[in-house]
């Protein structure tokens, strides 16, 4: 049966296919860090004034100073508290940035970039614990944590997105974009990235591993569908469900520091699904019974199989 006859007949009964998998997560998280000023100050004079980047620790590495940061690559040569959730994790943890004195912006000091691989490895507590030590190593109190963006979102194995059209889809925002490939959809854009609003963003994750050549993260992959009963993922479709979120929606929902993250990502992501959904068929943005049709089986099922903590 092709991808095509298949969703027909899924739409007309409730059935999963047997090569239905799917993985949940957190694709990335950016963040900041609020410290005392003065402490600050004497760090920064001591150890990254005028670009001489002087930070003795074998774990950072320079990477570039713009105008507004400092900025390093945070190398995993030391542990991380707790251990990884499965496998070896990859060599750095992600990026950290020193903000440069002559930025007078009443924003935080330091900023955090995690690598997203390291999200598959890691809780956000961990991440968390990890951050503060270094921070703390430095002479620097580490007083609160603030996330400016988190990226939810669930791999599903074995359903092609790309059958589909924006007609199939009803979203709260009328700013809608598809990337097709040899006129193929690849990816599908709904929402602004405006800092008050979410972005849903569907797309070929095979596709995207292939052209960006990021060998580890589909290495990862293969393994974690392998252990969940599938010998060659890379025979079926794999697509990214992902929502962009940022500081003033993840308010909304009680998400302002990492210490919550865990406890509120999944009623995040389902409530997110509620007000995103896809529909059981083609439904023009013009038609009054639009908000009546019911959800595509995919979305209930992608509702129901999202656990971050699992």
């Amino acid at each position: 049966m092709t991808m095509r006859e298949n969703l027909k007949c899924c739409e007309s009964s409730v059935c999963v296919p047997d090569n239905f998998r799917t993985v949940a997560g957190i694709d990335k998280l950016n963040f900041q860090i609020k410290i005392l000023y003065g402490d600050y100050i004497k760090f920064f004079n001591k150890n990254l004034l005028n670009g001489n980047n002087l930070v003795h620790d074998r774990d950072l590495e320079f990477i570039s100073q713009n105008k507004q940061y400092t900025i390093f690559r945070l190398n995993i040569s030391s542990n991380c508290k707790g251990s990884a959730r499965y496998g070896t994790p990859p060599d750095y943890f992600g990026f950290i940035k020193f903000k440069n004195l002559n930025i007078e912006d009443n924003l935080e000091f330091i900023s955090i970039e995690i690598n997203a691989v390291i999200l598959k490895f890691y809780t956000v507590l961990q991440i968390r614990d990890f951050i503060k030590e270094k921070i703390e190593s430095y002479g620097l109190e580490y007083i609160h944590d603030k996330i400016s963006r988190l990226d939810v979102n669930i791999y599903l194995l074995g359903f092609d997105f790309s059958v589909l059209n924006d007609d199939y889809f009803s979203v709260p925002s009328k700013e809608s974009n598809q990337r097709k490939n040899n006129f193929i959809p690849s990816t599908f854009y709904f929402g602004s990235r405006s800092s008050n609003t979410v972005q849903l963003k569907i797309y070929n994750k095979w596709k995207e591993l292939r052209d960006t050549k990021q060998e580890l993260k589909q290495d990862l992959l293969i393994q974690k569908f392998n252990s969940l009963g599938i010998e060659d993922p890379l025979s079926f479709p794999l697509w990214n469900i992902e929502f962009e979120v940022r500081r003033e929606k993840l308010k909304q929902y009680s998400i302002s520091n990492l210490s919550n993250v865990d406890k509120c990502v999944n009623s995040l992501f389902n409530d997110l699904m509620k007000r995103f959904r896809m529909l059981e068929k083609p439904t023009p943005i013009t038609d009054n019974n639009r908000n009546r049709v019911k959800n595509h089986f995919i979305w209930d099922y992608l509702i129901s199989n999202y656990d971050y903590n699992s």
